[in-house]
């Protein structure tokens, strides 16, 4: 069997090798999938990067070159060691932290954090002159109809009719420009949720 000492030296000595790059991805693949599997269920995905991160750094700068093994197989239990235990101490500070919040009440970690809009509150901005009155009042009423087929009932008139003065409507908002778009868009969703809110 091949022994895994040259390309161990390599990795640790020139990393720039064709060698070392090698194995360097063999480790990292193998450490990645023994994250996932061994905390997948508690680790979030940005803690499993930092923990693969975590053993990789501590591989190569100091844990690899106490390895005495020759073969891959010997590599990847040291390897295995290695990852497990830097994912129990994971664990346990992430159980830690969650018991402490448990314990603190919901609140504490909200008093730690600004509380903020949600990001489309923050971004849409509906110019108020977008849609001409009667249009907008249009829209609302099809939006408290639910449908375009109750919308006509409602006004005695066929859902053609309906679906040709919608079609009217946005070509009105489509001759505002390119922006205009986004713009209704973001008019649809603040008047269908103010409908839903009652």
């Amino acid at each position: 069997m091949e022994s895994v000492r040259p390309a161990l030296h390599a990795l640790l000595a020139d990393r720039r090798s064709g060698e070392a790059r090698a194995l360097f991805e063999l480790l990292a693949r193998y450490i990645t999938r023994r994250v996932s599997r061994v905390g997948g269920q508690v680790l979030s995905e940005v803690q499993a990067e930092e923990v693969v991160a975590d053993v990789l750094t501590k591989l190569i700068s100091s844990a690899l070159a106490s390895f005495r093994g020759d073969t891959e197989g010997e590599l990847i239990a040291f390897v295995r060691t290695a990852t497990d235990r830097t994912v129990w101490r994971a664990l346990q500070r992430v159980r830690r932290e969650r018991t402490w919040l448990l314990e603190q009440g919901d609140e504490t970690a909200l008093d730690w954090a600004a509380r903020l809009a949600s990001p489309d509150a923050l971004v849409e901005c509906v110019p108020e002159d977008l849609l001409d009155p009667a249009d907008a009042e249009y829209l609302r009423s099809l939006l408290q109809a639910g449908s375009k087929v109750e919308l006509a009932r409602l006004h005695g008139v066929s859902r053609a009719a309906v679906t040709q003065r919608l079609h009217r409507i946005q070509a009105r908002v489509a001759s505002r420009g390119e922006s205009s778009k986004d713009e209704f868009n973001a008019w649809l969703r603040r008047e269908a949720t103010s409908v839903l809110a009652g």
